[in-house]
């Protein structure tokens, strides 16, 4: 009986074991099974429960694993589209700022180049392209080549080049940057500046010179004002004709020192002034028929412009400035040439242009410093003062203007005056050649 009931225990024992089994095996089952299947979590199905607390609890850890992961999931995606935005903002902006490098580079008045290390062009901007002929992906023109020869450097330290090119003086800066590495070259165009820093220097000059020579002009001044009636009484009381012709030599040399006495006056800016509203083209043909007397056997072209601009100025001193400049002309025709005179107009109207053109031998390159210095002449003793060129530098200063001496290809030598204008014209236009007046003088 007992080994019946112990039979009959054990076979409910197993065949519980069994049930207990099979229903684990089957909740494990079908949780591996959801597992198996786990792809897109964010819209997968819940972890199924299951019979048995341990099943329970390992279930609802997946359950919570689960909502931690939708929750990390979540957050990432937010931001990863943050992410997403702020990269299409940077974008935008580099790609702003980089337009923006484009523009500023293309405006700058300096050339600037970016070379490869095989001395390619990898960038230029527009002024590069436009004085030098630079162009993106070939090599540097001939003529920079020559300049920068043996000046390119792999290190970053900075190499100063200047060089001269069709009449122009430029400095450049050449610098090697990055990989490679390139070679980064800045070309500023100083013409204007070593200009206006010549013209400066002329002025201080022609400044320190005026003032001792207003001094000495009114000292020599008043030392001739007792020669010349001096010279009258002694006519009045001597009656030789040798003696009354030393008295002519006296006479004629004191009054060539008056009119020296004059220049310099007028070179010292000591003498009075009256400004006025002027036409330079009146000016100008004022200055030409002034000439006539003393051009025999050259011929003067007088081309005036249209529509210049009014400007303000001396007329004696203006005329006094042109006669200066052709009278040089005329010396260095002597007795046989063409000078012509032109004047126009600034596309902006702001200024108005005057000059004077010979076809004579021209200035020696040894003399172009110091053409405007006063006092300085290349005629032979007595034949000039060397004043002319001094005075009308110094006309052209007080005006407010500039000018500048040109070689022209054909020869002989070219004054260019510009004064600024008062008022703008309509439609400038500078004198072409089909409409230039010639007048025969002589």
């Amino acid at each position: 009986m007992q080994i019946a009931a112990f039979l009959f225990a054990m076979l409910a024992f197993f065949a519980l074991y069994v049930m207990t089994f099979n229903a684990t095996a089957r909740d494990l089952g079908n949780l591996a099974k959801w597992a198996e299947d786990f792809s897109d979590f964010p819209t997968a199905p819940s972890p199924p429960a299951g019979r048995f607390y341990e099943v329970r609890v390992l279930s609802g850890a997946f359950s919570t694993l689960m909502s931690r992961l939708a929750t990390a999931a979540s957050d990432l995606k937010r931001k990863n589209i943050d992410l997403e935005e702020q990269v299409r903002e940077k974008t935008k902006d580099i790609f702003a700022n980089h337009s923006l490098l484009q523009d500023i580079l293309s405006e700058l008045p300096q050339s600037v180049i970016l070379l490869e290390k095989n001395l390619s062009v990898a960038y230029c901007n527009e002024s590069a392209a436009l004085l030098f002929g630079v162009e993106e992906g070939k090599r540097l023109p001939e003529a920079l080549n020559i300049a920068f020869a043996g000046h390119f450097d792999e290190h970053e330290r900075s190499e100063d080049v200047k060089f001269s090119l069709s009449g122009s003086e430029y400095s450049s800066v050449i610098k090697a940057v990055g990989e490679g590495p390139r070679n980064l070259i800045v070309v500023r165009d100083e013409t204007r500046r070593l200009a206006i820093e010549r013209q400066l220097l002329q002025a201080q000059k022609l400044e320190s010179v005026s003032r001792l020579a207003g001094g000495v002009a009114h000292e020599f001044n008043n030392a001739l004002a007792s020669i010349f009636p001096s010279v009258e009484m002694l006519r009045t009381r001597i009656g030789d004709e040798k003696s009354l012709g030393y008295l002519t030599v006296i006479e004629n040399s004191a009054q060539r020192g008056a009119d020296v006495v004059k220049r310099i006056l007028a070179f010292s800016r000591a003498s009075e002034e009256v400004r006025t509203r002027l036409n330079l083209n009146e000016v100008a043909e004022g200055a030409v028929k002034l000439l006539r007397p003393a051009a025999k056997g050259v011929d003067v072209l007088w081309s005036p412009g249209e529509a210049l601009p009014v400007i303000l100025g001396d007329e004696k001193r203006l005329q006094q400035m042109i006669l200066n400049l052709a009278i040089n002309s005329l010396d260095a025709l002597e007795g046989k040439g063409r000078i012509i005179i032109e004047t126009w107009a600034d596309p902006g109207r702001q200024n108005a242009y005057l000059s004077i053109t010979d076809n004579g031998p021209g200035v020696p390159a040894s003399f172009m410093e110091n053409i405007f210095d006063p006092f300085f002449t290349t005629k032979d003793p007595g034949k000039g003062t060397g004043l002319g060129l001094a005075i009308t530098f110094a006309v052209v200063e007080q005006h407010g203007g500039t000018i500048r001496h040109l070689r022209p290809t054909s020869g002989g030598a070219r004054f260019e005056i510009k004064l600024p204008g008062l008022t703008e014209s309509a439609s400038p236009q500078r004198p072409a050649s089909g409409r230039t007046e010639e007048i025969i003088i002589g």
